[in-house]
């Protein structure tokens, strides 16, 4: 219980104010941690860690709400611009390229007639993942 008292109209919440939250609300603090887990992790990963971690529980929504929030915010601090990206590529740029595979099962279901559930066999099929970026130039002083 949280005591609260009335002045005139409005109603006063020491604690909450003392806090510095309001309702539906975070602290500077629980933002920063809110923060720190969800530009690591997609929201719902980070909204699980904090409830592990500290918890407490908070939406998937209001987590990618405040993630957002900040994100903006350093975005116009920043200036607008990203940090060490070129603008645009250049048709005769170095591209950095790495591929890794691994092997997925695959079921392939028997095409005769009757039962279809016993005709079932597995195979194996390499998928890729690909990532490819621009090389950033590096001018070195002799």
């Amino acid at each position: 219980m949280e005591p609260q008292y009335r002045h005139a109209t409005k109603r006063l919440r020491p604690f909450a104010r003392s806090a510095g939250v309001r309702a539906r609300g975070c602290s500077r603090l629980l933002q920063r941690v809110v923060t720190d887990f969800a530009a690591d992790l997609p929201f719902a990963k980070a909204m699980d860690k904090l409830v592990e971690h500290y918890g407490i529980v908070l939406g998937e929504s209001t987590i990618r709400h405040i993630t957002l929030h900040h994100a903006q915010a350093i975005h116009r601090v920043s200036g607008g611009a990203a940090q060490g990206l070129p603008e645009a590529v250049a048709p005769a740029q170095t591209f950095i390229v790495q591929t890794d595979g691994t092997m997925v099962p695959t079921v392939r279901s028997g095409s005769g007639p009757g039962d279809r559930r016993k005709g079932k066999s597995v195979q194996w099929q390499e998928a890729r993942v690909s990532l490819a970026h621009a090389r950033a130039l590096v001018h070195e002083s002799s």
